[in-house]
């Protein structure tokens, strides 16, 4: 029933919530993990969701990313100390309606006994996408068996909303409103396990939050160890994990209640 505005981009102070540089929870598994979230683009411009970083600067990014384009497609990226690992964005671009929401479901599962291909699947509304690496070519996907840039969800590492990693100038902050994010440690999921098509306007809405818990937890092990949803409702504490982790993300001084609003997907 509620989101969060992140606008990092129109605001003067670095408006991102983050979880402390030192994770102690070890993940259940760092190369299998689905990360679900609504957004609706107050501009269209890069919108950086989420990142998992070791300190990252503008010529050392390490970095795991999941992120919106400049002009709407999602991405994934994978950078070791400044250099591109894994590049795939969705061959449409998608994200690009100031009076939409959207639902965006990146679903990661890079274990030594995966399939190349099947590595990283991108949903949005529903729909798997095609990839490919933003310039007409094939996607560079992650490899299977990758553990070195696995910074999402990773012990010991920094974990980013609504910023660049290794920037902030109000450039690399994102412009959006944010609802309904959940990430699950240990499972890779597809997009029905967070929404459905409602027939009767064609349109994909969220499933209730005590539905897709219970779809989440009645599986694999659950959220795992590093796995929270955020649901917004708190205005004083925008970051308060509510899956059962705890797994409470803290947010920077300039956010406030006014950055909790009514615009939701449903």
């Amino acid at each position: 029933t509620k989101s969060f505005l992140c606008d990092g981009h129109t605001n003067s102070g670095t408006t991102d919530l983050t979880i402390a540089h030192t994770v102690s929870t070890a993940p259940t598994d760092t190369q299998v993990k689905t990360l679900s979230f609504w957004i609706k683009p107050v501009s269209i411009r890069e919108q950086h969701v989420y990142n998992g970083s070791v300190g990252a600067s503008d010529s050392t990014d390490s970095s795991e990313r999941i992120y919106c384009s400049h002009n709407g497609e999602v991405a994934y990226q994978t950078r070791q100390s400044g250099s591109s690992v894994a590049v795939a964005y969705t061959a449409v671009a998608d994200i690009n309606d100031t009076a939409q929401w959207y639902n965006v479901v990146v679903s990661l599962n890079y274990d030594s006994s995966t399939a190349a291909a099947d590595t990283l699947k991108i949903y949005v509304n529903g729909e798997l996408q095609a990839l490919d690496n933003s310039s007409g070519g094939s996607a560079t996907l992650p490899a299977p068996g990758m553990t070195t840039e696995a910074y999402i969800n990773k012990a010991s590492t920094r974990q980013l909303i609504g910023t660049h990693p290794g920037f902030t100038s109000a450039n690399s902050r994102s412009n959006c409103y944010l609802a309904e994010m959940y990430m699950v440690d240990g499972q890779a999921l597809d997009a029905s396990a967070f929404g459905v098509l409602d027939t009767s306007t064609n349109r994909w809405v969220p499933k209730a939050p005590a539905t897709i818990k219970s779809t989440i937890t009645g599986t694999g092990a659950g959220f795992g160890n590093c796995g929270f949803y955020l649901d917004f409702l708190d205005a004083s504490d925008l970051g308060d994990d509510d899956s059962g982790n705890t797994r409470d993300f803290t947010e920077s001084a300039t956010i406030g209640t006014e950055n909790q609003v009514a615009d939701v997907p449903s």
